[in-house]
């Protein structure tokens, strides 16, 4: 965890330097003075400010003008005492919330913290800043100070006749800078001059930059969409989110240096470093343009993958299915632990207390404390005799579920691994809510779940890097299957049939439904066949035979509630596609007999 540390002085780059006509160099200030550790004097502090309109007033009362300076805004710390509460505050989305004080400058790349003065496995406190006459969340909680932000008050208008400066220099800007000095925050303490604050006018920037991560399959640096950029000096903060093509631009002026932060988090969903801590990066104190090309190596690496995906789902083109987004945020907690045969997991919920679980091969259902496990014959089976990949899952689930996540995302050392794996847990969440919820979801067939939750993300997975295959001019032969080939390389075994029969979940009978591609075809020569190859001697014939093709994504979901078998699939595909047709009837018999003798 980080603590606060000292003496590390922060770069603030970009220095001005400005030469000014009539001032001496003692009166040209040029950056924030800010040490990493250091608790800094807030310049939108009510009595700074204060302390800088008396001092303004002092020096030319006849051109300044008679405001009274009132708060605009309050600077609270909140405690929640449990998750509930923590929940509660998070449920405004209304408010930015920070999980450390605002008054202190941090090191860059930081990612965490808990105050030290709260015990390890307490949740830490929560800060926040409140315009004046808003209504705190029912939680405890202190008024630290009140601030005023001049860019939020009247503007006012400054017009200095005496020295003949042109009059559109507003009041507020020179009361900001006059705070900073006061505040200790600028090179010099000296009393800053009307040319000064025209220059600085000037050079007033908007904060902005792109955002980009690494991507292993285009082997280039991919934009990621909808992260959401803060920009702040002390308690003034402003935020915006990245587009489509990374860009962000803050709809606010700044003069000064100011520190960047990226938060992994829109209104509609919020993705957690672990169980419960809000996953962010504290980037650089500097002015203007800041972008920053995510590398493999870096801890942000997995968030900004997730987020891709996750903005796919909720925000991007979604072929028209069910989004994954329900009456509060979709929560995502990325773990950073690699789970032997298991890369996410989905968790719907009746309750508290009442969930399904599905992960891997198993189901696991929670009623009270008894805890039982549903394979895709229906029967419950103790959870003490359950596969041991689910089994090792078990205590980052109960952990979990105190902060009751929808989906939990393991390592991954691929990010186009990890975008499919997101893409298939949230297509787990789609068919939740289109089933109508946990009751519904419960008794729906585990092989059909896990086969219409594949298949979404392989229609989102394939449709992605299809464009980006483009967009870096990528080539490869294997794009008709990308990158899900190992799921139309089905089944996975070829021991004997009791062993193909407990590694059937995940089948390609919606991607075959949906795909020009047929897996027969193919042998062990083809290179999306690389992986398990397969040759007439060890059952190629076993592979379905699919020649059908051109199913949406949509229509599958239309009809998954009336699915309960592969059987009933079989009619719907025979009466939507085949018809009266008698080849076409025998195409889909044949296509279903491989599924069906391994459904029984």
């Amino acid at each position: 965890m980080i603590a606060l540390l000292s003496l590390t002085l922060v770069d603030c780059s970009d220095d001005e330097n400005l030469q000014l006509q009539n001032t001496t160099t003692d009166e040209v200030s040029a950056d924030v003075v800010c040490l990493v550790g250091e608790k800094i004097n807030d310049p939108y502090r009510i009595d700074n400010i204060r302390k800088a309109y008396r001092r303004l007033y002092a020096v030319d009362s006849a051109s300044t003008p008679k405001i009274s300076i009132q708060p605009t805004h309050k600077y609270l710390r909140f405690l929640p005492k449990n998750a509930e509460e923590l929940e509660l505050l998070r449920s405004d989305t209304a408010i930015e919330w920070f999980p450390y004080p605002l008054d202190y400058v941090y090191p860059e790349d930081m990612s965490e913290y808990h105050d030290p003065e709260l015990p390890p496995d307490a949740i830490t406190y929560q800060y926040c800043v409140l315009p004046i006459g808003y209504a705190e969340p029912n939680v405890a909680h202190a008024l630290l100070y009140e601030c005023y932000f001049p860019d939020e008050a009247d503007e006012v208008v400054y017009n200095d006749k005496k020295n003949n400066i042109q009059n559109n220099t507003t009041f507020n800007s020179k009361l900001e800078i006059e705070a900073f000095k006061i505040a200790g925050l600028l090179n010099n303490s000296s009393q800053i001059t009307q040319r000064d604050i025209v220059i600085r006018r000037a050079s007033r920037y908007k904060p902005c930059g792109t955002i980009k991560v690494w991507d292993d399959a285009v082997s280039d640096y991919v934009p990621v969409p909808k992260a959401k950029i803060r920009v702040s000096t002390a308690t003034r903060t402003k935020k915006a989110y990245t587009d489509a093509n990374g860009y962000y631009e803050i709809d606010a002026h700044f003069s000064l240096t100011a520190n960047h932060t990226i938060w992994w988090e829109t209104n509609d969903w919020d993705i957690r470093d672990g169980a419960i801590a809000q996953a962010f990066h504290n980037g650089p104190h500097c002015k203007g343009e800041w972008s920053w090309n995510i590398p493999r190596t870096s801890k942000q690496y997995p968030f900004a993958t997730i987020t891709r995906a996750t903005y796919r789902h909720i925000y991007g083109s979604n072929f028209e299915i069910q989004r994954p987004i329900y009456t509060r945020k979709t929560k995502i907690a990325y773990i950073d632990k690699e789970v032997d045969g298991v890369s996410g997991c989905f968790i719907g919920y009746a309750s508290k207390k009442e969930y399904i679980a599905v992960a891997g091969a198993g189901t696991i259902v929670l009623s009270g404390t008894a805890m039982s496990v549903v394979g895709s014959t229906g029967i419950l089976t103790p959870a003490t005799t359950i596969m041991p990949a689910i089994s090792s899952l078990m205590p980052i689930i109960q952990t979990a579920l105190t902060q009751s996540p929808d989906v939990l995302i393991f390592k991954n050392e691929y990010s186009y691994k990890m975008y499919h794996t997101v893409c298939h847990e949230l297509g787990h969440y789609c068919e939740f809510l289109y089933l109508g919820g946990f009751r519904a979801y419960k008794m729906f067939n585990a092989r059909l779940r896990e086969s219409y939750a594949d298949a979404i993300a392989w229609v989102f997975t394939k449709d992605e890097y299809t464009k980006l295959f483009g967009d870096y001019k990528k080539k490869t032969d294997r794009l008709s299957v990308f990158p899900n080939a190992n799921s139309q390389n089905w089944p996975y075994s070829n021991k004997n049939l009791t062993d193909i029969k407990s590694n059937t979940e995940y089948s390609p009978i919606f991607i075959d439904l949906i795909d020009d591609v047929n897996q027969r075809k193919y042998t062990n020569s083809d290179d999306w066949f690389s992986m398990i190859p397969r040759t007439s001697t060890n059952n190629i014939y076993e592979l379905p035979n699919d020649q059908i093709s051109g199913f949406t994504i949509k229509q599958i979901q239309d009809n998954i509630s009336s699915f309960k078998s592969y059987s009933d699939v079989r009619n719907y595909v025979k009466k939507a596609w085949a018809g009266s047709n008698k080849s076409k009837q025998n195409i889909v018999n044949e296509l279903f007999t491989i599924y069906e003798k391994y459904d029984k």
